[in-house]
């Protein structure tokens, strides 16, 4: 008997997802390395915790490519890579939290709008985004940033409470000699997402009042794909008159 069923042809990866494999593999060998060095020279005071987090992160576009396959469009990890390399790699690794005073500021103002790109992500697999209000659409991708940054900060004040972290700042001595923890840090933190959201917020509204690109449609139409469209009722399934 013949198989007549047809074959899956086999996919090969997208240039994009090329590009995210490769940085990838190449921050995962490079973190293994400086892993390896921080244990050995007891000079280098970078938290263990934090080297072999960073080796776990960048196993994600290996380990979630397979899993949900077309769900999370080549985009989404191309914006893993990035932002995982300048917040995660040169803040906590290299330390330029500390050693720019600029930085981290940065990288919370970028999240606030790397975070409503994530919403947008939500927005095209939950919707047709190119049909959807603009007003319904920044709402969601603004809503998602801010509730991102809020339960960073709240696992950043857990860390310092439960482990002895110092990611809200040093303490500081009061008048009564007990240790405070100013909340400068967890509001400027919250500013800067806010300024980011804004911003990606006023992106969005240009974009849909001059009707350009932008490089909002190339993000609309990436995060789109892949995404399986409702089947059409048929007429026998319609209410009989």
């Amino acid at each position: 008997m013949n198989d007549t069923a047809p074959k899956k042809r086999f996919s090969p990866p997208s240039k994009l997802l090329i590009c995210v494999y490769a940085a990838s593999a190449v921050m995962f060998v490079t973190m293994i390395a400086l892993t390896v060095i921080n244990a050995l020279n007891p000079f280098l005071t970078t938290n263990l915790a934090v080297m072999i987090a960073n080796i776990l992160l960048w196993l994600v576009p290996f380990v979630f490519k397979p899993l949900f396959k077309s769900a999370i469009s080549d985009g989404i990890y191309l914006f893993f890579v990035i932002y995982t390399f300048v917040a995660s790699f040169l803040g906590s690794v290299l330390n330029f939290y500390d050693r720019i005073w600029w930085f981290d500021l940065a990288v919370h103002s970028l999240f606030g709008y790397v975070g409503c790109v994530i919403g947008l992500f939500f927005v095209c697999k939950l919707s047709d985004v190119h049909k959807a209000k603009a007003v319904y659409v920044v709402f969601v991708c603004v809503a998602t940033s801010l509730a991102i940054a809020l339960l960073w900060e709240i696992f950043e004040f857990a860390g310092d409470v439960l482990v002895g972290n110092y990611a809200q700042g040093a303490p500081i001595l009061g008048a009564d000699g007990k240790e405070y923890i100013t909340v400068n840090d967890t509001m400027e933190d919250v500013i800067c997402n806010t300024c980011g959201a804004i911003v990606f917020m006023l992106h969005y509204i240009v974009h849909t009042l001059t009707k350009k690109p932008l490089f909002m449609d190339a993000l609309k139409n990436d995060f789109s794909s892949g995404k399986k469209d409702l089947p059409a009722q048929s007429d026998s399934a319609q209410p009989e008159e």
